[in-house]
């Protein structure tokens, strides 16, 4: 159409690029400057603006700016290294010094303390909101939310973003239930790889399901939805196996494919799934070690309970932003006490007490209602956590976030 386009991206790039474009963006483009910058989208995009402005002369509103780059680098789940690191612990402080009306009704409608805005706050609630309006729906919802002809309209805005992402919740939880029923627990040790399908399965849940279902069983798994002959799938892997490198090796089977080394999405003609299932299946057998296939906990340090207090959590946050490239430090105390009974929370969740005698902490397992039945009250136990602080009904305390543990 004779308009002059720029492409930004940061997924890894074709063999061939489109050679009609006034310029492609892309940090992983050999010779970008940019190699070992692993910028999310939006970080690409902020560069762009950057040098638009620059070539302008333009001033642009860096703080309000810096908080959506923030927010987006954190939600694209990139390693929190280099430029991204500056990014995040910068946007993350800007958000909690100032006001910007249209996130503090979304921090408000997810029961956020502003002042103490973590990256797991972005992870775990703002993201899922704001993608949930793209995967269900229109995307273009949360722009209009930030632009100033709504200003009005903010609450109805995030009361819509908060609907879309229960009904994303609702769809989530029933595919993830069809899958895991359609896995064969038996045989699960014999499938490097789990290629699962179905017909119409929604598009805008399958990549989180795929990550739900490869944590569980830890090994690659994809998810495919057909629609009239065609599989539209994604694929999440693990640490260790580039997922992208292995498509290369199937583009026959493909039409179409792309990623990051631990994401990727693919297209495929619905006959030739079990296909690629069988051939990535047969590369990963021939190719990787099996303790691949085992998970690990990484232990940074062994400490005893009473080393946690104010002062050395403050010398921990000092570590922050915390996420993808720079998790959290995972600590090991041997020989605590069960203080107490084991609480099930939400039929999911588990929470009980550990102390040294001396020192006692609460403990909250996530999705670890099934290890209740090993731990009993005054038993003895090595705990393998990460530490937080909590605030709730005006007090704080720290809080053990289990890992895992081994009953001595």
């Amino acid at each position: 159409m004779g308009i002059d386009v720029i492409i930004t991206d940061h997924h890894e790039p074709d063999e061939e690029l489109p050679d009609d474009v006034v310029a492609i963006i892309n940090p992983k483009i050999d010779g970008s400057g940019y190699e070992n910058e692993p910028l999310a989208g939006v970080g690409v995009v902020f560069k762009l603006v950057q040098a638009l402005q620059n070539h302008f002369g333009v001033n642009l509103n860096e703080d309000f700016i810096l908080k959506l780059v923030s927010i987006g680098t954190v939600a694209d789940l990139v390693p929190l290294i280099g430029e991204n690191r500056i990014i995040v612990k910068e946007g993350l402080k800007t958000i909690r010094e100032t006001e910007t009306k249209e996130l503090e009704a979304i921090f408000n409608s997810c029961h956020i303390d502003k002042k103490n805005l973590a990256c797991i706050d972005i992870s775990y609630k703002i993201a899922p909101r704001i993608n949930a309006l793209g995967r269900l729906g229109d995307a273009s919802f949360a722009i209009e939310l930030f632009s100033p002809e709504n200003s009005d309209n903010i609450k109805e805005y995030v009361d819509y973003m908060n609907r879309k992402n229960y009904e994303r919740q609702k769809l989530e939880k029933t595919l993830e239930k069809i899958i895991k029923a359609s896995i064969d627990e038996d045989s699960l040790m014999k499938q490097r790889f789990l290629l699962l399908r179905g017909e119409n399965w929604h598009r805008g849940v399958i990549g989180i399901v795929a990550s739900k279902i490869q944590k569980k069983y830890y090994r690659p798994v994809g998810i495919v939805s057909i629609e009239d002959g065609i599989g539209y799938g994604s694929i999440r892997s693990i640490e260790g196996i580039n997922i992208v490198e292995i498509l290369d090796t199937c583009k026959d089977l493909l039409e179409s494919y792309g990623g990051h080394h631990q994401a990727a999405g693919i297209t495929l003609k619905a006959e030739n799934i079990p296909i690629l299932h069988e051939r990535i299946n047969q590369y990963l057998l021939e190719n990787y070690p099996e303790d691949l296939f085992v998970p690990t906990v990484n232990i940074d340090f062994e400490i005893e309970l009473s080393k946690i207090n104010e002062k050395f959590y403050e010398h921990l946050r000092m570590l922050e932003p915390f996420g993808i490239g720079n998790p959290q430090p995972v600590f090991l105390t041997k020989d605590v006490i069960v203080e107490s009974d084991v609480d099930i929370l939400s039929d999911k969740h588990i929470r009980f007490y550990v102390s040294d005698g001396l020192h006692k902490f609460v403990v909250i397992g996530y999705n670890k209602a099934n290890d209740a039945k090993y731990l009993e009250k005054f038993g003895s136990i090595d705990i393998v956590y990460t530490l937080d602080k909590v605030r709730w009904n005006s007090k704080e305390y720290f809080q053990l976030n289990l890992i895992d543990f081994k009953v001595r």
